[in-house]
């Protein structure tokens, strides 16, 4: 988790008038999901979907971001990555094939992309703030609007998403590949509605758990007293 933030950040949020603002993404991971669920609250996919979908024979500069076109039209809903430009070139005829691996780069043509991070698609939810009770761990309440069938889905054969996480993410457009600020909860008591997915975000209470699973005493185990 960064402890200080950019400057180009620390200039959009001090800025009476920035040309684009921090954005709030949110990942959610659980052993039932091959790919986290990534979404980020605006209107417009993270980073932009068919704004920088690949296109054959384009010149394209060092720094320059690729979405891969099967990805760019929302076609898988939430497994994408995004590519940065590391060797500038004219791309190929045929789209290469992507690797997974953030990291991992492909030649196209003659320009050479790099696997830089995950996309994340454009979904609204909202938080609030987490409650202040004494002797008791502050909760928050997470709620999404309830229109992917990839969420709800996984909620149903999950049981309602027991022993799910959930990463808030912040960073800005012009510089995707940089987070800015991030945090991980545990998310639990999911529940459905007709207009949104509900959950509670916070933090196990790991101190006042029992040490093991069973104790032995003369009410269930006579036998050994």
């Amino acid at each position: 988790m960064p402890t200080t933030h950019t400057r180009r950040y620390r200039g959009v949020v001090n800025s009476t008038s920035a040309q684009e603002k921090p954005l709030l993404m949110m990942e959610i991971a659980h052993p039932d999901l091959a790919e986290p669920i990534r979404v980020v609250n605006d209107t417009d996919d993270f980073p932009y979907g068919q704004t920088h979908e690949w296109q054959a024979a384009k010149s394209v500069l060092a720094g320059a971001i690729a979405i891969p076109a099967e990805l760019a039209d929302g076609t898988p809903a939430y497994s994408g990555r995004y590519y940065l430009c590391t060797t500038p070139g004219t791309t190929g005829a045929t789209e290469p094939a992507w690797p997974s691996t953030i990291g991992a780069s492909v030649t196209d043509g003659t320009a050479v992309w790099q696997c830089a991070g995950n996309q994340f698609k454009a979904l609204a939810f909202r938080c609030r703030k987490p409650d202040d009770f004494e002797k008791q761990l502050p909760r928050a309440e997470l709620a999404v609007d309830n229109v992917g069938r990839e969420l709800v889905g996984w909620l149903e054969a999950s049981g309602g998403g027991k022993g799910a996480t959930c990463r808030m993410i912040e960073a800005l457009r012009s510089a995707p590949d940089v987070i800015e600020w991030e945090v991980t909860m545990d998310l639990s008591n999911l529940k459905i509605t007709t207009p949104e997915v509900l959950g509670t975000l916070g933090f196990e209470d790991m101190l006042n758990q029992i040490a093991v699973p069973f104790t032995y005493r003369p009410d269930n185990s006579p036998g050994i007293f």
